[in-house]
C-alpha cells in the first residue's frame, strides 16, 4: 500500500470495514466497484471515522430503545411472518427469524460483523424486512427483503461477504415457501 506510513496501525481494521462497507455497498447500489485511487490518507481515516460514527450510532440508539422498552415505551415493528425452519437429511436445520427491533438488528449488525443496525428506520417504516438466516442455531446470513414486493435485496455473511451457492440455495428455498404460503393465504 503506498500510504501505509500514514494510515496508523490502529486505525486499519478501521479504514478496512469502511472500505469493505463502501465496496459491497457500492456493488449493490449502482454497480461499481470500490476503488482508492484519488484518495489522500487524511481523507480515508476521515471517511473511516465517520462510518464508525454511524456505527457507534445505531448502537447507541438501540442501547436507548432498550432503556424504553423497559420503560414500557416498544421499539419495535410488526413481523410479517415469514419465519421458517427446515431439517435437512443430515439433521442440519437451517431458520430464517426476522429481526423485529433496532436492538435485534444492533445485535446482528455486532456478531455478523456489518452496518444493519442503520436499517431500523427502514424496517419500522416498513420498507424493507431484514432475516437472520441460522444453521443449527448459529448466524450464517443476514437478508434484506424489499417490501411491499418481498425483493431479496442483499444476502451477505459475516463482514459482509458475499453468500456462498449452497447458501443460496437455503435461502432460495425458504422464499419459495414462504411465497407458497402467502399465496395459500
Amino acid at each position: 500500500m503506498r500510504h501505509e506510513a500514514a494510515l496508523p496501525p490502529e486505525r486499519f481494521n478501521e479504514v478496512l470495514d469502511w472500505a469493505n462497507h463502501r465496496f459491497t455497498e457500492g456493488q449493490r447500489k449502482s454497480g461499481s466497484p470500490f476503488q482508492w485511487k484519488g484518495r489522500s490518507p487524511a481523507s480515508v481515516l476521515r471517511m473511516a471515522a465517520d462510518y464508525r460514527e454511524e456505527i457507534r450510532l445505531a448502537e447507541e440508539r438501540a442501547r436507548a430503545d432498550r432503556q424504553q422498552r423497559r420503560a414500557g415505551q416498544p421499539v419495535t415493528w410488526h413481523s410479517h411472518g415469514w419465519d421458517w425452519q427446515s431439517t435437512e437429511e443430515n439433521d442440519t436445520v437451517w431458520s430464517a427469524h426476522e429481526l423485529l427491533s433496532r436492538h435485534d438488528l444492533a445485535e446482528e449488525g455486532s456478531a455478523m460483523h456489518h452496518c444493519v443496525a442503520m436499517y431500523a428506520g427502514r424496517c419500522a417504516q416498513g420498507q424493507c424486512a431484514i432475516f437472520s438466516i441460522r444453521r443449527n442455531g448459529s448466524r450464517v446470513l443476514t437478508v434484506e427483503l424489499e417490501l411491499p414486493g418481498r425483493k431479496l435485496c442483499q444476502v451477505r455473511g459475516p463482514y459482509n461477504r458475499s453468500a456462498t451457492e449452497s447458501e443460496l440455495q437455503i435461502v432460495g428455498r425458504w422464499t419459495v415457501e414462504m411465497d407458497t404460503a402467502i399465496t395459500a393465504q
